[in-house]
């Protein structure tokens, strides 16, 4: 799915600084009026014009049009009616699950992004985001509050559930040099906190605590330490030779303690059986929302206040600036100065 937070909003460069007059109407589409104090009220919002100013924005004072951050709020409310539209003609409805999709999404982008969308603008863009779920999860047929149902579960489980094997494990990690000496350690018997504690062997623990971690076989990656982890013996150390890119030739010891056989009865397994369904159905509304997105936008009736600027669907920023007003011959003549009608004429 088009995260058109950034493309509404942070791909447009062209700052003006005129206003638009205050007419009722800013745009209407598909017969639905855009007023122009929804806005103006839009265009104020801090989110919106942090963001625009963020773009490296110019002025103009040739063209007389509505600023960059009107155009920026225009084109999010365009885009609203357009995606609401498009469910309302499929029979469909924007749903809690949808919104909530959608709040997921803002708060992921302003983490990843260190900002927070402020009040005025997070109402118009949930609505947005969540109008582009709808309209995946229609056009995709995917059932998303349902798709991690009871039944679907089970059987995602029954077909997948050597991957939920709960494993837990110690291990460490020594330079190859000093193999020799952990194996000497671990054939005495010495146990993890020991060797964790020799400075001579320098030993890494596997875990952050250093203490023993357990882990879903099926979060385990394909590696030669995976294999000691899926498949060593439980009880005994096991050893393999690794190469990292910072650290050099290492030697890894692991010793599984425990291999559980996996159950439903298990919450992090449901939940996480859970979590990975809804993810699936939502990756295949967003792909299926992605497809038609163009179509819907490109087939949508909208009409723009020319002051405002052009709808363009094709465009990321959907809204551009009014073209700027060609001056006449005689206007343009006016403004060489003497100088520069006899450097013409010497041409």
């Amino acid at each position: 799915m088009k995260r058109l937070l950034v493309s509404s909003i942070a791909a447009v460069v062209l700052l003006t600084a005129c206003g638009v007059a205050e007419d009722t109407t800013a745009a209407t589409v598909n017969g639905q009026d855009i007023s122009v104090s929804a806005v103006t009220k839009l265009a104020k919002s801090k989110y919106i014009v942090d963001t625009a100013s963020a773009g490296g924005l110019v002025s103009s004072k040739d063209v007389v049009v509505g600023s960059t951050t009107r155009r920026a709020a225009l084109g999010l409310l365009v885009q609203s009616e357009v995606y609401e539209a498009g469910i309302a003609a499929r029979k469909g409805e924007i749903t809690d699950v949808d919104r909530d999709a959608a709040e997921a999404q803002i708060s992921d982008y302003e983490s990843n992004n260190q900002t927070t969308i402020d009040d005025t603008a997070r109402p118009v863009i949930v609505r947005l985001i969540a109008a582009q779920a709808a309209l995946g999860r229609i056009l995709g047929g995917a059932d998303i509050e349902s798709a991690a149902s009871p039944e679907k579960i089970e059987a995602y489980f029954d077909e997948h559930a050597d991957e939920f094997a709960k494993i837990c494990v110690d291990g460490f990690a020594v330079t190859s040099d000093q193999a020799a000496a952990a194996q000497a350690a671990v054939d005495r018997g010495d146990d993890i906190a020991a060797i964790l504690a020799d400075s001579s062997l320098q030993a890494q623990s596997l875990s952050q605590t250093g203490t023993e971690t357990c882990v879903l076989s099926g979060q385990v990656s394909d590696s030669p330490l995976a294999d000691l982890i899926t498949t060593g013996p439980v009880g005994q150390w096991s050893s393999t030779d690794i190469s990292d890119a910072t650290a050099g030739d290492l030697t890894v010891f692991v010793r599984p303690n425990s291999r559980d056989e996996p159950t439903l009865d298990d919450p992090d397994i449901s939940d996480q059986i859970a979590q990975q369904l809804q993810s699936e159905a939502t990756s295949a509304a967003q792909e299926a929302f992605g497809a038609e997105a163009e179509t819907i936008l490109e087939r949508a009736d909208v009409e723009i206040d020319s002051r405002y600027g052009r709808w363009d669907p094709s465009d990321p920023s959907l809204i551009l600036a009014p073209l700027a007003p060609t001056p006449s011959a005689k206007a343009a003549a006016e403004a060489l100065s003497a100088d520069d009608l006899a450097g013409l004429q010497g041409q």
